[in-house]
């Protein structure tokens, strides 16, 4: 028995709207236009409250998940809304020659032609291109149905469940974490740019003194150099208590950490 493939999650980008609230639009065919535009997905009230505690399908493309104002998408997953699954249902139990070999592309041509005309006269928009349309009366003349959408939007796997949770908030501590890395260069950037005022005379000379002329990790009293314990662009002052005597090697093993 073949391994079950497990759903591939995707997390999308934080998309919100000019109020603050998650929002996202999708490319679709438009069978008047006959050209794609993008419409955006609609989402309930019940599902924002929803969200914010536990992963939830939303019922109008229940392929995408919403979890602490993030969208997830559950790529492989596919269904149809139920109004064009009705339609279509009524166009093709309507004929007695659905399985006649000979006619199969000439029923499917006229079946979709007439799908068509009913998603038009119920206001049902068309979101497929002719030859899409087709396939899906294709594969219904042969008994493959798509899902509805009220099927998907129901179905909540725990562990599907779960790895969306963990998806959104591995996401959010990835990001958290790339954030404080941007705010420490940022602040890196602004110390570096302040002038590095040289240690005063008298802290040279009180240093020089306490340390002996010496190295204070090896004794060495050749190539001796003053540094900073906590480097001034970590926080570090020129006070004697943060200035010591090093020897040109052990302040180069040192570099620019704290000791």
């Amino acid at each position: 028995m073949p391994p079950v493939k497990k759903k591939t999650l995707k997390v999308l980008p934080d998309y919100r709207d000019g109020n603050g609230n998650p929002g996202f639009s999708l490319r679709r065919w438009d069978g008047h236009a006959k050209q794609y535009a993008w419409a955006p997905v609609p989402i309930t009230d019940d599902e924002l409250r929803i969200q914010v505690r536990e992963p939830v399908r939303l019922s109008s493309e229940p392929k995408y998940w919403l979890y602490r104002n993030r969208f997830v998408v559950e790529e492989g997953a596919a269904s149809m809304p139920d109004d064009f699954i009705h339609l279509l249902e009524t166009v093709v139990e309507s004929t007695e020659a659905r399985h006649d070999l000979l006619r199969r592309e000439s029923i499917v041509r006229e079946k979709a032609k007439a799908l068509e005309q009913r998603l038009s006269e119920e206001g049902v928009p068309l979101q497929m291109r002719s030859f899409e349309l087709e396939n899906c009366v294709r594969q219904a003349l042969s008994g493959i149905w798509p899902k509805r959408h009220s099927e998907l939007a129901i179905s909540y796997p725990e562990e599907l469940t779960l790895r969306v949770k963990h998806a959104v908030l591995s996401e959010e501590k990835s990001l958290d974490k790339l954030r404080r890395e941007v705010e420490a260069f940022e602040n890196f950037e602004r110390i570096g740019a302040t002038p590095r005022e040289p240690i005063p005379e008298h802290i040279r000379m009180f240093v020089w003194q306490r340390d002996r002329g010496c190295c204070v990790k090896c004794g060495c009293q050749e190539r001796l150099e003053f540094d900073h314990v906590i480097p001034l662009a970590k926080g570090g002052s020129n006070t004697e208590r943060n200035v010591q005597l090093l020897c040109e090697a052990c302040n180069r093993t040192k570099g620019a950490g704290i000791g």
